[in-house]
């Protein structure tokens, strides 16, 4: 399979991310994925999630990154319905095991600031039973440049907010600290 798996060792911190090249080809070749698949986009969508998961449970990193990274491409459901209750329980059930790692959670910009969503990653439901499960989240601009550094960071802690969470995780001083909302919004 065409899988990388991410593991970043920066600040003393560990992170994860399944970044497979099928989400990065769909741009440009949307069946590129679906081959291996047989067309199938639900078993695509299990697969990563069930590699994510994996992936999680297997390195136990600090952050969780992009965890529903394959909507990345998928504008208009064009290779699988995002509101079917299959994909739901897909992401869902990987997204319980990635919890039992204790790992924090990242909302994720990047994909709002590069033009290919118009929300950040992950999608509300997500967000909302992370919330549910007293989750550890952060905020993260995947700032592929300077200028995209606190990219929708006042958006992100409304959103968060408006979920239902009252704080997010902050890498300080050479660890994670619990911070509310309010407080970084003054």
């Amino acid at each position: 399979e065409h899988v990388h798996l991410h593991i970043g060792r920066g600040l003393g911190i560990v992170a994860a991310e399944v970044d497979w090249h099928i989400v990065l080809e769909w741009a440009h070749q949307p069946a590129f994925g679906l081959t291996r698949y047989g067309g199938d986009g639900l078993a695509m969508v299990r697969r990563f999630y069930e590699i994510t998961a994996e992936n999680a449970e297997q390195y136990r990193p600090d952050i969780i990154g992009h965890f529903d990274l394959i909507i990345k491409n998928n504008a208009g459901g064009r290779l699988f319905d995002e509101e079917s209750r299959q994909y739901r329980q897909a992401a869902l059930e990987s997204l319980h095991r990635c919890l039992d790692t204790g790992a924090v959670f990242e909302l994720n910009t990047g994909g709002i600031v590069r033009k290919y969503r118009s929300t950040p990653y992950p999608a509300d439901f997500l967000l909302r039973e992370l919330c549910a499960k007293h989750a550890r989240i952060t905020v993260n601009a995947d700032a592929h440049e300077t200028a995209a550094l606190r990219f929708w960071f006042d958006e992100a802690l409304e959103l968060l907010e408006t979920v239902g969470f009252g704080s997010v995780w902050v890498w300080e001083n050479g660890g994670f600290r619990e911070r509310g909302i309010r407080d970084l919004r003054r």
